[in-house]
């Protein structure tokens, strides 16, 4: 009807950069709001949400947080993978400032060979959630991680939780 509306309304919003540290496109995770406070409405949104595809921005090629990582990656030799953005900046905070996240997919060959390419690096540690989505999404990274040519470890987590509450209950030491 030719109204326009905020397409990331009640999310808090992650600019996503390339490479050189472009904006490309941004992602939204839902707030959560009080119970009163019309939540029936916002059943139905999703949790992360991120921009359209475009020219610039495909989230299937690209890692969050790549371009601020790229230095400890070279340094340290590795890089690891989270699901989400939250999750990335929990650990580095902890001090892994080699971390990088997928960008509301499933990891991709593409972006392992972005981080071989762009970075150097040829491993990979697969820090997904410790649910069985989270498992499952290991499992089918190994085989990317050989077609792309890199070394690819799993850091399993117990069940229920993610890098996120994972780091925040038992701090960096246990990180490690």
């Amino acid at each position: 009807d030719g109204r326009f509306y905020d397409k990331f309304r009640h999310r808090l919003i992650f600019p996503i950069t390339d490479i050189v540290g472009r904006i490309v496109g941004f992602g939204g995770r839902l707030l959560p709001m009080p119970q009163d406070a019309n939540s029936e409405k916002r059943y139905h949104l999703p949790k992360y949400l991120n921009s359209s595809d475009s020219v610039l921005y495909k989230k299937g090629t690209l890692l969050y947080g790549l371009f601020q990582a790229k230095e400890a990656i070279q340094q340290r030799g590795r890089a690891i993978l989270v699901e989400g953005y939250i999750d990335l900046l929990a650990l580095v905070q902890h001090g892994q400032t080699e971390s990088v996240a997928v960008l509301g997919t499933a990891l991709t060959v593409e972006q392992l060979k972005l981080l071989r390419r762009a970075v150097g690096t040829n491993e990979a540690y697969l820090f997904f959630d410790g649910d069985e989505a989270g498992r499952r999404a290991a499992t089918r990274a190994f085989p990317l991680c050989l077609e792309a040519d890199m070394r690819g470890r799993g850091v399993f987590l117990p069940q229920g939780e993610d890098p996120d509450t994972f780091v925040r209950r038992y701090g960096a030491e246990k990180l490690q």
